[in-house]
């Protein structure tokens, strides 16, 4: 199982963990109606969009890139509604 992991862990550089990180605390903050949440599903999102590159998942790509767009007009448009 350890093995598993580090090995995970020496193929996406760190990235797949940073981003379970970020999109966790960027649900929780959302949940508290924190505006900052977005940006650290922002985060989360381009640490998978990383990932996905480095493992040539297209459609995880494409996910990514369309998160990151709703993710920034969220944020922006918080104050808005």
């Amino acid at each position: 199982m350890i093995d598993y992991l580090v090995e995970g862990f020496q193929i996406y550089y760190g990235t797949d963990y940073i981003a379970m990180i970020f999109v966790l605390l960027g649900m929780y903050l959302l949940t508290l109606k924190n505006r900052w949440g977005f940006v650290a599903f922002l985060v989360g999102s381009f640490a998978w969009l990383v990932v996905n590159v480095i493992a040539g998942i297209v459609a995880g790509i494409v996910l990514n890139v369309i998160m990151i767009v709703l993710n920034l007009k969220g944020f922006i448009q918080w104050k808005k509604a």
